[in-house]
């Protein structure tokens, strides 16, 4: 299966630090994916970040592509939690949440400072 090579090339690269190659190899493909087709590339990333079928994964790569494509467009920032954490109520009632926490900032803001923060515990948690 052609994901599961790139998965694991994925995971190959950034095991051995080599995050720029990583990133000049995938970038330009899945920037293309994203365009064409969301719901591939959301499920590929969803894959980057953690691929339970393998225990392999790029949380760093996925994280950079993520950030990148998601901007600050509300909606890929909607897709981008449910990449790097699943599709769960308790996800969604913890989104739902931190856009409480805005009391100067806009919600948005705040749950992208809030995704960020749990995107980089994903990528730092020991396996």
């Amino acid at each position: 299966m052609i994901d599961g090579e790139l998965l694991t090339l994925a995971n190959f690269l950034e095991r051995r630090g080599l995050h720029a190659e990583a990133l000049a190899a995938f970038e330009p493909s899945l920037k293309a994916m994203a365009e064409d087709d969301m719901n591939t590339f959301v499920d590929f990333l969803g894959r980057l970040f953690y691929n339970a079928e393998s225990k392999a994964g790029a949380p760093q790569l996925a994280r950079k592509i993520g950030l990148d494509w998601a901007g600050d467009d509300e909606m890929r920032w909607d897709e981008l939690l449910v990449a790097a954490f699943g599709d769960s109520d308790g996800t969604e009632s913890w989104w739902e949440w931190t856009a409480e926490w805005s009391i100067n900032g806009s919600s948005m803001a705040v749950r992208r400072g809030s995704t960020l923060n749990c995107v980089r515990m994903v990528i730092c948690w020991p396996t």
